[in-house]
């Protein structure tokens, strides 16, 4: 029964989930990755070959275009230099559409949940005999290394089944004049992208709906699990037992002090006790205590009391006795009636002579 107990058998809860992303633990794909650096790659190389070409161009004539034998130290500085210059230039856009691809897609399977907790420095990440368990001791280099092949394979397969009709092509490109050699080019290398993107789109999904899976697997919770993170979340029984009685005090305090001006008489010690009792012959033959209260609770019943005119004695035994012995709304106990009355007797006394 405690195995059945320990099998994760429960989908993870959010908490969980944000506890992960916390430490970098989120479901991503690395095909899906690379496919949009091919995919952006190729579409801005497909984009920006004219311009590419022109400035490979201007870099051939200022290379071939003068007397190369009279070329000096400073003007083969500076011919590289430009030809250092005209290369990132032409290069530029394609990177820069590959980086914003790559952004792109990072964030988009993130959803922009940044790892904090795995940018925290740990002693134990020192260690490297987990890594090295986790490369060389487990199943996930063997499925990565599947992975690879059968993704080689059928990107393979796809180009070889697109260019076979084309190969002959490449072999007259050397009587092509350095322009047609270009047109050339940029007509393979779109026919190889349009027949390599579907495949990388489709690998991409599978990729990452294998890793949502193993994800989802790898976070499952146990029966325990589950009844700890309620318990932390709802806050702990002795605890929420705790607040509850201290609601329950403060409310009976508040009604305490709400009923003190149905009260005849308040008895009092002369600070921690106070108990308010009312007598009404016609209603109840016997004294009710209408409220009772400790410290702070007692000082508001006796403010209440002077603020409606009630006289408070002060009897220290009696006081603890009723608070002790009493309950508010019933009938004070029988063994107290003998000081009950006799106080009461007193109260009397002063209203008649008033």
């Amino acid at each position: 029964m405690a195995d059945d107990d320990q099998e994760k058998q429960h989908d993870a809860s959010q908490t969980k989930l944000d506890k992960a992303a916390d430490k970098g633990q989120i479901v991503r794909s690395s095909e899906i990755s690379s496919a949009a650096v091919v995919l952006s790659g190729g579409l801005a190389l497909l984009a920006f070959g004219p311009f590419i070409g022109e400035q490979f161009r201007h870099v051939a004539l200022a290379a071939w275009g003068g007397d190369l034998s009279t070329l000096d130290a400073g003007g083969a500085l500076d011919l590289m230099g430009f030809a250092a210059i005209s290369g990132l230039t032409a290069v530029a856009p394609v990177l820069g559409v590959v980086v914003l691809a790559i952004l792109v897609v990072g964030f988009g399977q993130t959803r922009f949940q940044l790892a904090t907790k795995a940018l925290e420095p740990k002693p134990e990440k020192l260690n490297p005999f987990p890594a090295l368990k986790q490369k060389f001791f487990s199943l996930q280099p063997l499925i990565e290394l599947t992975k690879g092949l059968l993704k080689l394979g059928a990107l393979g397969g796809v180009v070889w089944w697109t260019m076979k009709d084309r190969v002959d092509v490449l072999f007259t490109m050397a009587e092509l004049a350095p322009a047609a050699q270009l047109v050339v080019l940029g007509s393979l290398g779109k026919g190889m992208l349009t027949a390599a993107a579907p495949l990388l789109i489709v690998l991409g999904i599978i990729d990452y709906a294998y890793n949502a899976y193993k994800h989802a697997e790898d976070n499952k919770m146990s029966t325990q699990e589950v009844k700890d993170e309620r318990k932390n979340e709802d806050g702990d029984p002795m605890v929420k037992a705790q607040r509850r009685a201290k609601a329950r005090q403060i409310a009976s305090g508040q009604m305490a002090i709400a009923a003190v001006k149905e009260a005849d008489l308040v008895i009092t010690n002369p600070t921690h006790y106070a108990v308010a009792i009312r007598y009404r012959p016609e209603e109840y033959p016997a004294p009710i205590i209408v409220a009772k209260g400790l410290d702070a609770i007692a000082l508001k019943i006796k403010a209440e009391a002077r603020r409606h005119d009630i006289v408070q004695v002060e009897n220290r035994p009696l006081a603890r006795a009723l608070h002790a012995q009493g309950t508010v709304g019933q009938a004070i106990p029988e063994g107290l009636y003998q000081p009950v009355a006799g106080v009461l007797a007193l109260v009397y006394k002063r209203r008649r002579k008033r």
